[in-house]
This record gives structure tokens, sequence and C-alpha cells, in this order.
């Protein structure tokens, strides 16, 4: 099974740790990405060599429709079976997506105190959502 996790960035801290043990676990059984909406940077290259392969986008301040764009394209081009999104910003961009690249199934996890149902169409667009706090 191919599952792309999506996260706005992986600074350190407590989310980044859970989706890269996450993935560094699934990855004996899976294929796994995870991709990150933000650029790399020094406090985020310890996660490399952790058997999964990672991506990282552009993101700009503001609603970015490029990044809607490559991730429309990530999501076409890898095929996967499950796309797991972290929180607000990863869902979003990956909800619409999702859309034009007919992905099949997409899990949300809220990390946090985040509120789970915000107003909008987007928010129930999920399969499956999982909270933890």
């Amino acid at each position: 099974m191919k599952i792309i996790h999506i996260v706005l960035n992986l600074d350190i801290g407590g989310l980044e740790n859970l989706v890269c043990e996450m993935a560094r676990i699934q990855s004996h059984k899976n294929e796994i990405i995870v991709c990150s909406l933000e650029p790399e940077n020094i406090s985020n290259r310890v996660v490399k060599n952790n058997g999964f392969k990672i991506i990282h986008l552009h993101r700009r301040q503001g609603k970015d429709f490029r990044l809607l764009f490559e991730l429309t394209r990530l999501l076409k081009r890898e095929k996967p079976d499950v796309v797991h999104t972290h929180n607000g910003a990863p869902f979003i961009y990956a909800a619409l997506a999702r859309f034009f690249a007919r992905a099949p199934l997409l899990i949300n996890t809220r990390h946090g105190e985040e509120i789970l149902h915000k107003p909008g169409f987007l928010w129930n667009k999920y399969d499956y959502i999982v909270a933890i706090s």
C-alpha cells in the first residue's frame, strides 16, 4: 500500500515526531512518503534516511494556488492508496488536490486543540478523522 502523509512542515515538535515515527513503522510493509508543504530548513534535516521518502513543497504565505497544483501533480504522479493529512492547512490543500487527482482515501488527524468542525464545505470531505491531543 502507498501512503502519503501531508504535514505543514517538519520542524521539531510533537506532531512532526509522531508522523515520522508512524512513517518509519509503516515503511516496513508499505511505501511511505512524507510531504511537507514548507521547504526544508536546518531544524528538520534530522528526519532523513528513516526508510521513507520525504518531499518538500514551497508554500507561500496566504492562499497559495500554486501549491494546490503542485500537490495535485504529486498525488497524480504517486497514485497513493491513502492520503493522510495532519491538521488544518495540509487538510485543506489535500482535500482539494484529492478531488482533482482522484485519490481514493483521505484521513485527517487533528493534533492538539484545533477546532474539530470548522464551517465550510471542505471540512467534511475526509473519509476518516482521528483526534489526538
